[in-house]
């Protein structure tokens, strides 16, 4: 009934949704494989043939697949893992087993999408640590609201499953190497890392405010190691990165389906 309605509206959308689907579909999957295997290139000196080995790896790591899965069918969540090899989840757990970093943080963890990649590579290294600031998003305190800027207002509130905490994707047996510290990354990020004294991989993906970004950018490039990378998802919704890198080595990739606007919406930036 949904799709007549939108045909007597507009006769033209049954054209749109066959483009979208077999042109656009396919142009946006040459122009993501092409930007990322630049990326790839940039980043780490590797080519796609090397990414897909270590990658075979992470898809044929079992032990975390029936755990996630379990998990999400427990609060009736139909995504799947393991993850698309080519999303920025899965480049993080390649770039990981690739560089061996020793000292990583980030901000926002969520389900834990990104933590759990982190994790599962500095498990297979067999070193390194992770250190995650996130503000829980619990609906009894109003959830999380994000910034982006392609869904309605009305749309922008989420919050965790309930009885959920923060990071209830990732098994015991790889949190040996996890720190979950609760909070606002503007109020602990900096005592964190004045803790940690340098790091190696900075990854942000909290709120996405152009504020918030900029503080996390300038704060986390400080104490980055030369050589160092920051990372950042959602890159296409503010000005942030583009501004924070004007004067910065900087690279930029396709990393997912999130939409067919060919947006570049994950970000790197090297520290020489």
């Amino acid at each position: 009934m949904k799709n007549i309605t939108k045909l007597i509206e507009n006769p033209g959308w049954p054209i749109k949704r066959i483009y979208e689907k077999f042109f656009a579909l396919k142009r946006y999957n040459l122009i993501r494989i092409n930007t990322f295997k630049r990326f790839l290139k940039n980043t780490t000196q590797s080519n796609l043939d090397e990414y897909n080995l270590l990658i075979k790896e992470l898809i044929e790591f079992k032990d975390i697949h029936e755990f996630v899965n379990t998990e999400y069918e427990s609060v009736n969540i139909t995504e799947r893992y393991p993850p698309d090899p080519y999303s920025w989840p899965s480049f993080l757990y390649f770039f990981i087993r690739k560089t061996k970093p020793r000292i990583v943080v980030e901000t926002g963890c969520w389900y834990g999408n990104s933590t759990i990649m982190i994790l599962a590579a500095l498990y297979k290294n067999n070193e390194g640590m992770l250190s995650t600031i996130d503000l829980p998003a619990y609906k009894e305190t109003g959830g999380y609201t994000d910034e982006n800027p392609y869904k309605r207002e009305g749309e922008r509130t989420i919050f965790l499953p309930e009885g959920k905490e923060p990071g209830f994707i990732v098994p015991e047996f790889l949190k040996d190497r996890w720190k979950l510290i609760y909070g606002k990354s503007t109020e602990k990020l900096p005592g964190l890392l004045n803790e940690l004294k340098s790091i190696d991989l900075f990854l942000h993906d909290s709120l996405h405010s152009y504020e918030n970004m900029i503080f996390e950018f300038n704060i986390s490039y400080k104490y980055l190691k030369p050589g160092g990378y920051v990372f950042s998802d959602n890159i296409d919704w503010n000005s942030a990165f583009d501004d924070f890198s004007e004067n910065k080595s900087a690279y930029k990739y396709l990393a997912y389906y999130e939409s067919y606007k060919l947006k570049l919406n994950f970000g790197a930036i090297r520290k020489i």
